[in-house]
């Protein structure tokens, strides 16, 4: 009899400290999931940041790109469409379209 009821003890004792094992492990659970919430709203508000911060370089890239195009263009037009244009002004040293390190961190350019 005696026997019994240590074996039902040390069953009670080992299912308490499961229970006590399984509670901790759901409240870590649960604040590693408020911690990642967190910090993908963190990232989310940096994202959409960085996003307001270049749409004013998109906008001015977009609009150089306009004037380049005008400015080959013009000098389509200016050759009488002879196939003599090669879309370089003397004064545009990137209309060929290939990115200029300086040019882009001087600002946009003025318009003619």
């Amino acid at each position: 009899r005696q026997s019994k009821t240590i074996d039902m003890l040390v069953l009670d004792y080992q299912q308490q400290r499961a229970q006590k094992d399984v509670s901790k492990l759901s409240r870590r659970f649960t604040v590693d999931m408020e911690r990642l919430q967190l910090s993908t709203h963190k990232l989310a508000r940096r994202l959409s940041t960085t996003l307001n911060d270049c749409q004013p370089l998109k906008s001015t890239l977009k609009a150089r790109l306009k004037r380049q195009i005008e400015r080959v263009h013009r000098n389509t037009v200016k050759t009488g469409d002879t196939g003599e244009a090669d879309g370089k002004d003397d004064d545009d040293d990137d209309a060929s379209g290939g990115s200029d390190d300086e040019s882009l961190r001087s600002g946009p350019t003025p318009p003619p």
